[in-house]
Formats: structure tokens, sequence, C-alpha cells
């Protein structure tokens, strides 16, 4: 039965993925947003990648018109290893504003709820009523507010390449508080697609 359940949902997924209708609308949505790639350091040094995209919605001139700024909603999905103690996988949405002066220097301030996956390494066990059993992949989720500043440079390419660094905090965390910084550096391009 589980095996009729999961063929039912891969057939209905293709079907959605396949149909002429939806894929010109995803073509249209997908054509000219950034893709932002990035080294996604946990405490900087524990090595990651990041990739996500960035929507304007609201974009001025400030009051000295050498300035160009708005706010922004960006959507992430990152990885990272911690070496003999777990993996994390994060997904993150980032709410800010960003500032860009006529050179193409920018910073950004933005606050950010992720919900995070932490995946134990080695081997962990459970105790069920007084039975012993190893578990094959020991992992707890958390939901994680952050804070992150972000500079970068627009390029002659229109692409752009930035640095930033963000703190957070796992709710609900074993100790009731934990403190997670992330170190980012990347790099952001967009895709033109043709009809």
């Amino acid at each position: 039965m589980k095996t009729l359940n999961r063929l039912y949902k891969i057939i209905l997924i293709t079907i959605f993925f396949t149909n002429p209708t939806i894929a010109k609308s995803q073509s249209k949505f997908l054509n000219n947003k950034p893709i932002i790639i990035s080294y996604w350091g946990h405490f900087a040094f524990h090595p990651g990648i990041k990739i996500g995209t960035k929507h304007h919605y609201k974009r001025y001139k400030g009051k000295k018109k050498d300035k160009q700024k708005s706010y922004f909603l960006s959507p992430q999905l990152g990885f990272y290893t911690h070496p003999k103690n777990h993996q994390g996988v994060l997904f993150n949405n980032d709410f800010g504003y960003q500032s860009q002066n006529k050179k193409g220097f920018y910073h950004s301030y933005s606050v950010g709820l992720a919900y995070a996956l932490q995946m134990n390494a080695g081997t962990t066990y459970s105790l069920d009523n007084g039975k012993i059993t190893e578990n094959k992949i020991a992992s707890r989720s958390y939901l994680m507010p952050s804070l992150s500043y972000e500079f970068g440079k627009v390029l002659k390419s229109k692409n752009k390449c930035f640095t930033k660094i963000s703190l957070g905090s796992k709710t609900f965390y074993n100790t009731g508080f934990s403190a997670e910084l992330f170190y980012e550096l990347g790099y952001q391009f967009k895709i033109t697609l043709k009809d």
C-alpha cells in the first residue's frame, strides 16, 4: 500500500511539472531572478554551501539621489558539516533592507526565520522500556531566528559578490539557549531564460 501511495504521488508531481501551462509560468517567474551561491561556514570554519534568491519588492531613491534603497525577501537553503559532531540543513527566509551607492557598493540588514535540521554524527542510542537500540539517523529540528549584515559590490557584469555574517539561536535547544554564528562569502548572478 505504501509503495502504491508513493507511486501515485510521483505520477501527480510529474504531471504537475510537465504541464506546459505550469512550465511556462515557472519560466516567467524564474526569468531574471538572481541566483545566490555562497560558501556558508558555521562558526566560519565548519564548511558548507548555501543557495538562494532575492526578491526586491519596493525600490526607491533616498534623500541623497546617489543612493538606491529597497526592501527584500530572500529564501535560502543551506548545508554544512561540523566534523565528528553533526551535519546541519537549514531552510531560511530573510526579510531586509538594502542601500546601494552609485559606485555599486551596498549593505543590507535583515531578520530571518529558519527551520534547522541537525543530524548527529557517530553512533547514538535510545533506551526504550529497558532495551537499548541503535538510532540509524539521529536528528533534531529547531526554529532559528537570526539577524544578518551583508556587504557587497555590484560588478561590471551586473553580478554581485558579497560577504555576510549572521547570528542566530535555536529555539527549544537542550541547554535552553544556543548561539549560532554563520559567515558567508558569495556570488549573485541572474539567469535569462529564452522563450
